[in-house]
């Protein structure tokens, strides 16, 4: 049973017992530890060592009351998409891998890495999930979500949560507090908790190879009438102005691409 003090719940002796063994205890390899990679393919069938999600119904997860907390979640990201659409800003789909990922390697490296949390695995129809959970001493719940299509961050105090009494006399579990703060997307009742001793380094790995350290920029030239981008994109170099060219070599050297040996861009030089 959990324990109950000064109004805070605490987790199950069970998964107190795994918070402290989770990171380094040296358990049976998970099944969901050997394919991270599937992470960096959009869309990929999810590995067949990992279970299936069960089939969960709307009367098993749908039906669980949104909490405070992840009801002002919700309204700040609404008012945050206002916000850019009035501004401009043109907005992200799910399917895009454009994260602040340097962000998300600070957070886990200061709130998850060596320290007391959880990590657990699961599959959606689009890609694998792990969702790492950490609550610290002072009850503020921090959790990351990753997936094939990018991450999210989350940070509520545990106060926040909306617990009815059944739960404060029985104990706050895990699952229920993912349910409460995570994207209703996630299949809460398939999440596996991975005990694998170096999924703290690997997932840390994972978030330094997303992390963009190399650009690339293009520029061209729209003549006089064009508006599109395909029709800059088509115009023959000597149709550029001088002055475009000028600019061109003031940004730099100009390499003819078809056999260049050196950094190409990712450009095609056959």
């Amino acid at each position: 049973p959990s324990t109950v003090s000064g109004g805070r719940t605490g987790a199950s002796q069970q998964e107190r017992a795994d918070m402290k063994t989770a990171p380094h205890s040296p358990q049976k390899p998970s099944h969901g530890f050997r394919y991270l990679s599937s992470f960096t393919r959009p869309g990929a069938a999810f590995p067949p060592c990992i279970s299936p999600p069960r089939p969960t119904s709307s009367a098993t997860v749908g039906s669980l009351p949104i909490s405070p907390a992840k009801k002002s979640l919700q309204q700040r990201q609404r008012q945050q998409q206002q916000q850019q659409q009035q501004q401009g800003v043109p907005q992200l789909d799910g399917s895009s891998l454009l994260q602040d990922r340097e962000c998300d390697l600070v957070f886990y490296r200061t709130y998850f890495r060596d320290k007391p949390h959880f990590n657990y695995v699961t599959a959606t129809p689009r890609s694998p999930v792990v969702v790492s959970l950490a609550i610290d001493d002072k009850e503020m719940i921090r959790i990351l979500v990753r997936h094939a299509h990018g991450s999210e961050r989350i940070e509520q105090p545990m106060s926040a949560l909306s617990v009815s009494w059944f739960r404060k006399a029985f104990g706050i579990t895990n699952h229920y507090i993912i349910s409460q703060l995570c994207p209703s997307t996630i299949p809460v009742n398939s999440l596996e908790l991975c005990r694998h001793p170096d999924l703290s380094h690997k997932l840390e790995k994972l978030e330094e190879s997303q992390v963009v350290r190399c650009y690339k920029f293009g520029v061209y030239q729209l003549l006089q009438g064009q508006t599109l981008e395909h029709q800059g994109l088509a115009n023959p170099c000597d149709s550029c102005t001088g002055d475009f060219l000028d600019f061109l070599h003031w940004l730099g050297e100009p390499i003819k691409l078809h056999g260049w040996k050196g950094y190409r861009a990712g450009l095609d030089i056959n």
